[in-house]
C-alpha cells in the first residue's frame, strides 16, 4: 500500500489498530443492534396501535374524504385496502409501519454485509440519532412516517451501489417520491438525498436527470400549498370514531390546526438569541460530525471528502425553512443523521477490497491503546446526549442514554437487588 494512503489512515494513531483488532464484531454488533431496535419498534408500536395514538396512528388516517387534504394520500391507500380485507385500520397501520421497518433494516443490514465496515462506521450506527436509537431513546418518533422515506432511500442505495440508475428507475422513483410528498410534505426538504447519493459515485450514467426526483417532489409540495387544505380536526375525529377508534387518535396531529408559516418564522427570528444560535451550530455538529470521521478513516481522497463534506452542507441548508415552520427539531436532524449514515454505506469499500493493514499484526501495547480508545470514542458519542422528537429549544438531552438506562425497569431491578 503506498505510504500516502496509509498516512490518512494513521490521522488518530488508535484507529489502524481498532480495525486490525475488532473489524470481526463490527457485522454481529451491528446485527444485535438492529434486533434490539426492531424488538423494541415493534413493541412500542403496537401499544401505540392498541390506543390509537393520535401521532404513531391518526397521522396515517388523514385522507381525502372531505376533499384534497394535506397528508392525505396514505390515509385514502389505507382506507382502500381496510374495506377490501376488512381489517381495522390502527393494526392495518401497525402492519405497515412493521413491514417498512422489517424492509429498511433487512436492506440495510444486506447492504453492510458486503461492505468493509469501520470502527467510526458502527459508532455512527450507535449514534442516538441514527433510526436504530433514535426511537428507542424517544417512543413519540415510533411509527412516524419518516420510515417510508427510509426505506425508499435504503433501496436507491442499493441501485446506486450496483450501477442501476437507468431512465427507467429514477422515473420511477421520482414517481414514488412525488407520493411521498403527498404522504408528508416535509419530505421535500430530504429530497436531494437522492441526487446527492447519485453524483457521490463514480460513473456519469444519468446522474443528470435524478433531479427529477426533487422536482416531482417541489410539484407535490406546490400542489399542496396551492389546492390542499389543512385536515379539518372535527370531520376526521368524529370520522375515525364511527369506525370504532378511541378518542386518543383525535389527540395529535388532527387537533393540531393550521400553521401560519410565515408567523412561524417571524415568532423564531423575534426570539432569536445566543441558545438559538447554539441550537442552530448543534443542528450542523450532530450531523457533519459523524459523516467526517467516517470518511476521515476512509480511503476516500481529501478531494473526495470536500465533496462529502460540501454536500452534507447543503442538504443541511436545504433543509432550514424546514425548522423554522415545524417544531419537532429532533426529528428533523434525526433524519439527516439516518440519510447521512445511510449514505456513507457508498464511502465504505467491498469487502473484496479490504485495507491490506488490516493483515498486519499488533502489539500488545497496541491492543492496549486501541481497545482504551475504542472503548472512550463509543462511550463518548453513544451516552453523552440524545435526541427527543421536540422541540426547538428542548430537542438536545446531555447525557439521554444514561437517563434512559437507569429509568429502565430491568435496570431498576439491578440496582434494588445489589442494595442492601
Amino acid at each position: 500500500m503506498p505510504p500516502e494512503t496509509l498516512s490518512l489512515h494513521a490521522e488518530s494513531p488508535s484507529t489502524p489498530a481498532i480495525e486490525r483488532r475488532f473489524a470481526k464484531l463490527y457485522l454481529p454488533l451491528l446485527i444485535l443492534l438492529c434486533l434490539f431496535s426492531l424488538v423494541h419498534y415493534v413493541r412500542v408500536s403496537r401499544v401505540l396501535a392498541q390506543t390509537w395514538s393520535g401521532w404513531a396512528i391518526g397521522d396515517w388516517l388523514i385522507n381525502y374524504d372531505t376533499g384534497p387534504t394535506r397528508r392525505g394520500l396514505a390515509g385514502e391507500i389505507i382506507f382502500y385496502f381496510g374495506r377490501v380485507i376488512d381489517v381495522k385500520l390502527n393494526w392495518l397501520v401497525f402492519s405497515i409501519q412493521l413491514l417498512a421497518i422489517l424492509g429498511l433494516i433487512s436492506s440495510f443490514l444486506y447492504a453492510v454485509r458486503t461492505k468493509a465496515l469501520s470502527f467510526w462506521y458502527v459508532v455512527a450506527c450507535f449514534s442516538p440519532g441514527f433510526f436504530l436509537l433514535f426511537t428507542y431513546y424517544d417512543g413519540m418518533a415510533v411509527g412516524r412516517k419518516e420510515v417510508l422515506l427510509f426505506l425508499t432511500f435504503m433501496l436507491w442505495l442499493h441501485l446506486c451501489m450496483k450501477s442501476h440508475l437507468s431512465s427507467i428507475n429514477i422515473l420511477f422513483f421520482s414517481a414514488v417520491y412525488f407520493c411521498l410528498t403527498l404522504v408528508h410534505e416535509a419530505f421535500l426538504f430530504y429530497s436531494p438525498y437522492f441526487c446527492v447519493a447519485a453524483w457521490l459515485m463514480d460513473g456519469k450514467s444519468n446522474k443528470k436527470l435524478t433531479v427529477m426526483i426533487p422536482f416531482g417532489s417541489l410539484i407535490a409540495a406546490a400542489l399542496i400549498f396551492v389546492y390542499f387544505k389543512t385536515v379539518d380536526p372535527a370531520t376526521s375525529c368524529q370520522q375515525l370514531l364511527a369506525l370504532g377508534a378511541l378518542p386518543e387518535v383525535c389527540v395529535g396531529v388532527l387537533s393540531a390546526g393550521p400553521q401560519d408559516a410565515l408567523l412561524l418564522t417571524k415568532r423564531y427570528f423575534n426570539q432569536f438569541d445566543i441558545v438559538a444560535l447554539l441550537h442552530l451550530c448543534l443542528i450542523f455538529t450532530i450531523i457533519l460530525l459523524p459523516v467526517y470521521l467516517v470518511l476521515r478513516s476512509s480511503t476516500v481522497k481529501n478531494a473526495k471528502l470536500s465533496q462529502w463534506l460540501l454536500s452534507m452542507v447543503g442538504l443541511i441548508c436545504f433543509s432550514l425553512p424546514l425548522f423554522l415552520f415545524a417544531i419537532d427539531w429532533g426529528r428533523w436532524i434525526s433524519m439527516h443523521v439516518t440519510l447521512s449514515v445511510l449514505m456513507l454505506l457508498l464511502a465504505l469499500p467491498d469487502k473484496s477490497a479490504q485495507n491490506q493493514m488490516m493483515q498486519s499484526s499488533v502489539g500488545n501495547d497496541a491492543k492496549a491503546r486501541s481497545l482504551l480508545f475504542a472503548a472512550g470514542c463509543f462511550l463518548f458519542f453513544t451516552l453523552s446526549y440524545s435526541l427527543g422528537h421536540c422541540c426547538a429549544r428542548d430537542f438536545f438531552k446531555p447525557f439521554g442514554p444514561i437517563n434512559k438506562i437507569e429509568h429502565t425497569a430491568i435496570f431498576q431491578k439491578l440496582m434494588g437487588s445489589s442494595q442492601p
